[in-house]
């Protein structure tokens, strides 16, 4: 009976290892490749879009962000399962009126932001835990 239960248990550590969502990000990799890496400031949220600025410009630029209600929800559906803390970033969007760092890829893509604590920038992917 013991035996049992020892497989059991082991069995289900395995099968939750094996469907974690852990994703690690190449940052160096990431940058390197970067069509776009600049300071904005986020303008307004839309169904599809989000509207931001250079910091600096009078531009208005849009980017696609249809993932956004999925990802915020799923965010806030695990703070409150409490398998995540409300100060996690991961699957987190700037909220409007917010100046951050945006890394975007050639694809046109935010793959990653950043915000600067004291002299160091802390990355995070918008969209981990959908991955």
């Amino acid at each position: 009976m013991i035996k049992k239960l020892i497989l059991i248990v082991i069995f289900g550590f395995t099968f939750i290892a094996a469907n974690a969502k852990v994703r690690s990000i190449d940052i160096k990799r990431t940058l390197d490749s970067a069509k776009v890496i600049q300071m904005v400031i986020i303008f307004e949220y839309t169904d599809s879009f989000m509207y931001y600025g250079f910091v600096g410009s009078s531009d208005t630029l849009s980017i696609n962000c249809k993932a956004r209600a999925s990802t915020e929800s799923f965010r806030y559906d695990q703070i409150k399962k409490e398998v995540m803390k409300e100060t996690e970033l991961a699957g987190k969007w700037p909220k409007v009126g917010d100046t951050t760092l945006i890394v975007i890829n050639k694809s046109n893509q935010v793959v990653l932001f950043a915000n600067l604590k004291k002299d160091r920038y802390r990355f995070w992917n918008q969209i981990q835990y959908l991955l």
